[in-house]
């Protein structure tokens, strides 16, 4: 991740490493095993957050935003087992979320939950936890 005066993505006092160490990948949520339930209703409702900000950011009505939330959308439906398989092309929605939310908007937050998202979910899809 790009790094700014300290902080991760300019999100303020926010650790980004200190989240990640807390934050189970998502294998080993799917493994199974005490408190499995919570931790993956943890990032469901990360997911459901984080379309709530993209849907308040523009959601369909702006193309960058609307793609972010197609690729969340697929996350939630894979994380519910509604769909199996590789995505329908790479993950873009960190990048498109860093440069529209960060650079030129004012949600820098927003972007980094949905940077935090995309590598999860790329983590589980890649096989390493």
């Amino acid at each position: 991740m790009r790094r700014r005066s300290g902080t991760v993505f300019g999100a303020g006092a926010f650790d980004g490493t200190r989240r990640r160490a807390v934050l189970p990948s998502l294998k080993e949520i799917f493994r199974g095993g005490a408190g499995m339930a919570s931790e993956s209703e943890e990032l469901l409702a990360r997911i459901e957050d984080a379309l709530a900000g993209v849907e308040s950011e523009g959601g369909d009505a702006f193309l960058p935003m609307a793609s972010v939330k197609r690729q969340l959308l697929w996350c939630r439906d894979f994380l519910l087992g509604e769909r199996d398989g590789p995505p329908p092309g790479p993950f873009t929605m960190g990048l498109i979320a860093t440069r529209e939310l960060d650079m030129y908007g004012d949600n820098p937050g927003l972007a980094l939950e949905i940077n935090l998202i995309e590598g999860e979910v790329g983590r589980l899809l890649s096989g390493a936890g």
